[in-house]
């Protein structure tokens, strides 16, 4: 990244100079300077994988592994259990389900490795706790639904917790030596970087104060 940004230092500088140059023409000074821009620029960085061991989740962070529905489903009855909340069968089983389908749509939407079981258990029980209401419309919310959200949210963190993994810890080498001789295994990882630069350029008002922003 400080390359990128030294070269396009290096290129104001010499449009600096070259229109220093211009201006100082009675021909040239009529043109418009050329300016060379790096709008967008591609760096591939390879490095070579020398060890993956087990992380301690501190330096490399958590991921978590996804429940089955059974352990989502135990979870949910665990709280309606607790909570005293007595539902008919088919409810209770829509209940259930509406936790374990948003389990699964939060899976299915984000990285693992970004997931929290704060965040998991939240979405499920908030599922839940609203089908439950669904239930009882018409019907006055008692002390039962009235603490089943937080059971509920508690008993699914408790299981999004246990399934927290350490992401592994990966040593590299990136001198250019080690990975010529490795070139052609597997152990060579290449990561590209897509820079995009956005640039405006400053435009007096010829009519009175003010600038406005053109981009380049």
């Amino acid at each position: 990244m400080s390359a990128v940004a030294q070269a396009r230092a290096s290129a104001d500088l010499e449009a600096v100079r070259i229109a220093q140059a211009y201006s100082a023409d009675p021909l040239l000074k009529h043109l418009s300077v050329p300016r060379v821009r790096l709008p967008e620029v591609t760096v591939d960085l390879p490095m070579l994988i020398t060890d993956i061991g087990v992380g301690d989740g501190k330096s490399m962070g958590w991921a978590m592994e996804k429940p089955t529905r059974t352990e989502v489903n135990k979870a949910v009855r665990v709280a309606l259990t607790e909570s005293k909340l007595r539902l008919p069968v088919a409810e209770g089983d829509a209940v259930v389900a509406a936790a374990v389908d948003e389990v699964s749509a939060a899976f299915a939407e984000g990285d693992p490795t970004l997931l929290t079981p704060e965040d998991v258990a939240r979405r499920a029980s908030e599922a839940a706790v609203t089908k439950a209401a669904e239930t009882k419309k018409g019907a006055s919310l008692g002390p039962e639904l009235m603490g089943f959200p937080k059971l509920a949210a508690s008993s699914l963190h408790e299981l999004l917790r246990r399934k927290r993994v350490p992401m592994p810890a990966v040593n590299v080498v990136v001198q250019s030596a080690a990975i010529k001789e490795q070139a052609n295994t597997a152990n060579v990882v290449h990561i590209r970087l897509n820079i995009t630069e956005d640039a405006f350029e400053i435009t007096e008002e010829p009519d009175g104060p003010g600038f406005r922003l053109t981009p380049e």
